[in-house]
């Protein structure tokens, strides 16, 4: 397994007085800023799970703010970024094939990412880079495959959306789906225990969406890919601990301008960090820093 080598930024002394830390929304639609300017040269946009929360997901128990926007972690690492982080409806109707919610969420991306840089006057080459948890590195795959498509008509937003991504970040993307069935039920469906009619019906959308999702390593050579998967299990619903996305679920194999890394982390906290001390934080800051100097 091949690692980033880690450097560990020098940073000034803590102020002793207290900071005042903004009470995250309860909204989780669009995007929502958390650091930057929009005259910065990169955009980072996280993307959350399924179940998850744009500002929840990416926060650390205990703390009260994420590390995406915390002033002494990712904005002081990554200086001269805009840091935002993305929120969508992740329900699925069981009654709807989930191929076609799946579609609805990724042009969904697509046109919020695209709209929010129309409205900020962001310059057209400004690169993005994306940082997607568990399946919402499935609907980035899926807008980035529909934004690169060369039998469509497409619009200046998808064009723009492809030729303005310069690389990825997945953290424990079922790219291959799971050890059981199960289990993949699980990070779709995190607040119910899985039954033999649910994941039977969820299996068979699953196995068509996964042919359409195929056409991913043709492009893939077009972006930066970094695959992160978990060392450590999580504790689930029935009691029982298990690791989730396991590594070779978390590679796309065969894709190009990649590398695999493991985070000592269970699938839940790959995408929090409580410290800027963390050698698996310090991993995802030198991952972004890789792209942007190669990109």
């Amino acid at each position: 397994m091949n690692r980033h080598s880690q450097h560990y930024p020098h940073y000034p002394p803590r102020s002793s007085h207290p900071q005042r830390v903004p009470t995250q929304s309860a909204s989780n639609s669009g995007i929502l800023p958390l650091a930057g300017e929009a005259s910065g040269n990169v955009d980072i946009v996280a993307i959350h799970g399924a179940g998850g929360h744009r500002e929840r997901s990416w926060t650390a128990k205990g703390s009260s703010q994420t590390w995406l926007g915390h002033k002494d972690m990712l904005p002081r690492n990554i200086r001269n970024a805009r840091i935002l982080t993305y929120g969508y409806n992740t329900a699925w109707d069981e009654k709807q094939s989930y191929y076609d919610a799946m579609k609805k969420q990724a042009r969904g991306l697509i046109a919020d990412v695209m709209e929010y840089r129309k409205i900020t006057t962001t310059p057209p080459n400004r690169r993005i880079i994306f940082i997607a948890h568990s399946t919402g590195g499935i609907v980035l795959k899926f807008a980035l495959i529909l934004a690169n498509d060369p039998c469509a008509n497409l619009s200046e937003d998808y064009q723009s959306f492809a030729r303005a991504t310069a690389g990825i970040l997945f953290l424990g993307t079922p790219h291959q789906g799971t050890e059981t069935p199960s289990r993949l039920v699980n990070l779709y469906f995190t607040n119910r225990r899985p039954n033999t009619s649910l994941t039977r019906d969820f299996m068979t959308h699953w196995n068509k969406l996964q042919k359409r999702l195929l056409p991913y390593n043709r492009i893939s050579d077009n972006y930066i890919t970094k695959f992160y998967f978990e060392g450590h299990p999580t504790s689930l619903p029935d009691g029982s601990r298990d690791v989730l996305v396991p590594r070779w679920s978390a590679v796309v194999q065969g894709a190009v301008n990649a590398e695999a890394v493991m985070l000592n982390k269970n699938h839940s906290d790959l995408a929090k960090f409580k410290s800027y001390e963390d050698n698996d934080y310090l991993s995802i800051v030198n991952g972004i820093e890789f792209i942007i100097s190669h990109r």
